[in-house]
């Protein structure tokens, strides 16, 4: 003790001191440093929570790409196959059409032959008429007038003419 007083400390001072301290101590530990170490824990579980949301959601995203990018292919094997499809459908069409047209030129041929035949025969009816009615005209003529060789051959003659003039 004998050397604290020479340093000229007072050992009841020096021990309430210590008493303060103490307290200080327990004040800051109890009101300060306990607040803000659960703070602290609290700031790092956050972060520690953010972090992991931060993997969830990066796993997501990746998880999300792979499925856009499953959909994506089945959709374009899907269109794919619609425009085979599509494209067996219209051939198919086509085939159908080209035969139907097929069968209508038939048909339209058929009935354009039968029409010129029936205009063919119509037309040989007339001129077989008309030739008729030229004979029997050229035979009432000459039955007309008296005939001699020479007379016969020119009315002939006429008749041939006026035949030819007719057609």
């Amino acid at each position: 003790m004998e050397l604290i007083d020479k340093l000229g400390i007072d050992w009841k001072l020096l021990v309430a001191q210590i008493i303060n301290f103490g307290i200080l101590l327990f004040v800051l530990y109890r009101f300060a440093y306990r607040p803000i170490l659960k703070m602290l824990q609290k700031r790092s579980q956050t972060i520690e929570d953010g972090l992991a949301n931060a993997k969830k959601i990066e796993d997501n995203l990746r998880d999300s790409e792979q499925s856009k990018g499953e959909i994506l292919n089945a959709a374009r094997q899907q269109g794919q196959s619609i425009i085979t499809q599509a494209g067996e459908q219209a051939e198919r069409t086509r085939a159908e059409r080209l035969q139907a047209a097929g069968l209508e030129v038939e048909e339209i041929i058929s009935r354009a032959k039968q029409e010129i035949t029936e205009a063919k025969l119509t037309m040989l009816k007339e001129v077989k008429q008309e030739v008729a009615d030229l004979v029997i005209q050229a035979t009432e003529k000459i039955l007309q007038e008296k005939l001699d060789d020479k007379t016969q051959k020119a009315i002939v003659d006429r008749a041939l003419a006026q035949i030819k003039e007719n057609k």
